[in-house]
């Protein structure tokens, strides 16, 4: 007698729970892998901004100053604005000595022989959650046709948008655009836990910027990753963080991590600060819509008691400015209670 065996096969609904079954795994299993790996990078974004707070200390004990916020005084062809940027100035203090000999800094940033210097970019000056490529693209037809290593930090010039002025109380930050006016230790008033040196930039929000500093005259159109002219990678706490108005993106700090960023305070500290954090908005309806916060120039923080200034009236002054704001300041005394 013969035995007939029968081949049982997956019948269709089968077939269709063991799918069902496989795609719940893996909707629950993708969220806990992209929580780790983001995890991870954000360990490493606030290693990097570590190590960058530990160099502009070490940069101090060498100079008894930080490094200034560029480096200018460059007098070439067009490039009356040229400047290093203080990226570039800490490069020994990180590690990179022999990468900052070959800079020449008498010559322009993009001129030869700094121009094929500008690349590869440096690992400590990236936070890998930062989708901005890791070099700028030359924007060909320019004044400048060259790649340049990008950075995700940049410096705290203070609570205010400020360019060259002298007034301590206007460019009260860490890393004054002014190079003749560099800050030391002992000016910083408001102690060295409560005032922010380094803070992030999302290449997702803001145009691509040059870790090592820019030339004026030198300008491209704006994008994830073309060459812009950047203002010495600083930014300052006039803007809200993490704003949505296209000029609070190009002007303040901002990034990829979701509800915050991350910032080095002068103590060498890295701490999250929310995008929820108290900012007073511009007096100015226009301006408030914008994302700003008080401006030393239009009346409202200005130190002239006279004409409206509110900076010596400290009790006028902690209306006016929010926490977020005061951060950035060396010497506005103000109370940052709460954070």
């Amino acid at each position: 007698m013969s035995t007939r065996h029968h081949r049982r096969g997956f019948a269709l609904i089968e077939i269709l729970v063991v799918i069902a079954i496989s795609t719940l795994l893996f909707a629950m299993i993708l969220p806990a892998v992209q929580h780790t790996r983001e995890a991870a990078r954000r360990s490493h974004c606030r290693n990097n901004l570590r190590q960058i707070a530990f160099a502009l200390h070490r940069y101090h004990d060498s100079f008894n100053v930080f490094p200034p916020g560029g480096l200018r005084g460059w007098d070439g062809r067009q490039e009356h604005g040229n400047a290093f940027s203080w990226g570039a100035l800490v490069l020994p203090q990180l590690g990179y000595a022999e990468r900052y000999a070959r800079f020449d800094f008498r010559a322009g940033v993009f001129e030869a022989p700094n121009a094929r210097n500008l690349t590869p970019g440096i690992a400590t000056f990236r936070c890998p959650s930062d989708q901005r490529a890791v070099a700028l693209r030359r924007n060909p037809g320019e004044l400048y046709e060259v790649d340049a290593a990008c950075t995700s930090y940049f410096g705290s010039s203070g609570s205010f948008h400020s360019w060259g002025d002298p007034n301590p109380n206007h460019a009260n930050g860490i890393l004054p655009r002014d190079d003749s006016r560099p800050v030391s230790l002992t000016s910083v008033v408001d102690g060295a836990s409560c005032t922010i040196a380094v803070g992030e930039v999302s290449g997702q929000l803001s145009h691509a910027s040059s870790l090592f500093g820019h030339q004026h005259g030198f300008f491209a159109a704006p994008g994830p990753d073309v060459m812009t002219e950047e203002n010495q990678s600083l930014r300052n706490g006039e803007w809200q963080l993490n704003g949505v108005h296209p000029t609070a993106r190009e002007s303040g700090f901002s990034s990829p991590h979701p509800g915050g960023a991350y910032f080095a305070f002068l103590d060498g500290s890295v701490r999250f600060v929310s995008d929820r954090i108290e900012h007073t908005p511009s007096l100015v309806e226009r301006e408030a819509a914008q994302g700003r916060g008080c401006r030393w120039a239009d009346g409202q923080c200005h130190d002239q008691t006279t004409r409206g200034g509110s900076w010596r009236d400290k009790p006028l002054l902690a209306v006016r400015m929010g926490l977020y704001q005061r951060l950035f300041a060396r010497n506005d005394v103000l109370p940052v209670d709460g954070f």
